[in-house]
């Protein structure tokens, strides 16, 4: 079943990739991945789309934030950074 699906996804993960994030269609565009007219044309919707988002969760949750993000005791700045990257791998 996997090797049958595998030859699907390689051939169609350029696309796959670029249409959800916009630094990675526009380094396809500049390495030659993409032509520029498909990249400007999966690019700007992907900003307007951000915006849109930020916009809602703007509106759902109202007024200034009243949380704030702390690193706990003994914890360096960059191995806090090196966890919040971590977890989005």
């Amino acid at each position: 079943m996997v090797y049958s699906i595998l030859p699907f996804v390689y051939s169609f993960e350029p696309l796959a990739i670029a249409d959800r994030y916009s630094k990675v269609t526009l380094g396809l565009v500049l390495a030659g991945g993409l032509p520029p007219v498909r990249g400007a044309l999966l690019f700007f919707p992907q900003i307007l789309g951000g915006m849109v988002a930020a916009a809602l969760v703007s509106c759902m949750y109202p007024g200034p934030a009243t949380f704030q993000t702390k690193l706990t005791g003994g914890t360096s700045i960059a191995q806090g950074y090196g966890f919040a990257q971590a977890a989005y791998l």
